[in-house]
């Protein structure tokens, strides 16, 4: 193998594992907003008449720099089980 077979091999290795690990952490987020606390919202006669605090507001989306978009996909990638998901992780499988 010569030295830049070697160099492309070890950038693809470099790109996996990456993609894993992006993977891993976009579930685990998804985990964490299964698990929040959902923000009330739409209904501005309630919200006047609660007294809230931006200590007892849960955060929304958009405070959290993510999309709906990605709240859903992470969402979904937290609900495949567990078995699952490391299976198709170790045979490189698309989600």
């Amino acid at each position: 193998m010569s030295k830049d077979q070697q160099v492309q091999a070890v950038r693809v290795a470099n790109v996996a594992e990456a993609c894993e690990i992006r993977l891993r952490a976009e579930r685990k987020a998804g985990q964490l907003l299964v698990g929040m606390d959902k923000r009330n919202g739409g209904d501005a006669m309630r919200a006047r008449s609660v007294a809230t605090t931006e200590l007892n507001v849960p955060p929304t989306l958009g405070d959290l720099g993510i999309s709906r978009d990605q709240s859903s996909k992470w969402q979904k990638l937290a609900a495949v089980p567990e078995d699952d998901f490391e299976a198709m992780v170790e045979a490189d499988l698309p989600f």
